[in-house]
C-alpha cells in the first residue's frame, strides 16, 4: 500500500461516503506537487470529529503536513473565535503548523499575502435555507483569492457537488465553479 493510502485510511471511513474520494484525491495531488500552503475558511468547530456532519479539516491538513510536508504550514480561518478555540484544542499536537485566524473570511483572504498552493473553501454554512447567500459568498472568497493562486494551486469547495457536467452544480459552488472554469481553472 502506498504511503498516503495508508495515511489516508485512518480518516477513509470517517469521511465516506461524502468526502472521501475527494479528500484523498486532492491530497494526493498535493502530496505530488509539494503543497506547503495550506489556506481554509471555516474551521474544524467540534471536539468529537464528526466527519460526516462536520469535516475535520484541520485535523487532516496538519496531520498530512506533518506526515508529509516538513514545510507545510495551514492558515485556518473562522468568523466565530468559539470556533478557533475548538480548533485549537482538537489540534494542538499540531499547534506549530497553525496559524489560527479569527475573522470574515473575505477580510482574512484579501489580507493573505503567500502564495495559496492548497486552498479549502468552507465558510459560510448554506443550512437552514442561506444556500444562495452561501454561494454569493463562496463566489466573493474565490474572486478575492484568485490572484494569489498559482498553476499548481488546489482548490476544494465544501458543500459543492458538480455531478457529471457543468450545468448540474449544486451547493456553494454554483457561481464560483462556472467563474473559475471561465478564469482557466
Amino acid at each position: 500500500m502506498d504511503p498516503l493510502r495508508k495515511f489516508f485510511w485512518k480518516y477513509d471511513f470517517k469521511l465516506a461516503p461524502y468526502r472521501d474520494k475527494t479528500f484523498y484525491a486532492a491530497l494526493k495531488i498535493a502530496h505530488f506537487r509539494k503543497s506547503k500552503i495550506f489556506v481554509e475558511t471555516g474551521t474544524t468547530r467540534k471536539i468529537e470529529i464528526d466527519h460526516h456532519g462536520d469535516g475535520a479539516s484541520t485535523v487532516i491538513f496538519a496531520d498530512f503536513c506533518n506526515t508529509f510536508c516538513p514545510d507545510g504550514h495551514i492558515w485556518t480561518c473562522d468568523i466565530e473565535e468559539k470556533n478557533i478555540e475548538i480548533c485549537k484544542e482538537v489540534t494542538k499536537e499540531y499547534q506549530e503548523r497553525i496559524d489560527y485566524v479569527v475573522d470574515d473570511s473575505l477580510n482574512f483572504l484579501s489580507n493573505f499575502d503567500k502564495p495559496i498552493d492548497f486552498l479549502y473553501l468552507d465558510s459560510f454554512d448554506a443550512s437552514n435555507g442561506l444556500d444562495e447567500e452561501a454561494s454569493q459568498h463562496n463566489l466573493e472568497e474565490v474572486k478575492i483569492v484568485l490572484e494569489k493562486l498559482h498553476d499548481n494551486s488546489i482548490i476544494l469547495i465544501d458543500d459543492c457537488n458538480v455531478g457529471t457536467s457543468i450545468s448540474q452544480i449544486k451547493g456553494k459552488g454554483i457561481y464560483s465553479v462556472p467563474f473559475l472554469i471561465d478564469n482557466g481553472w
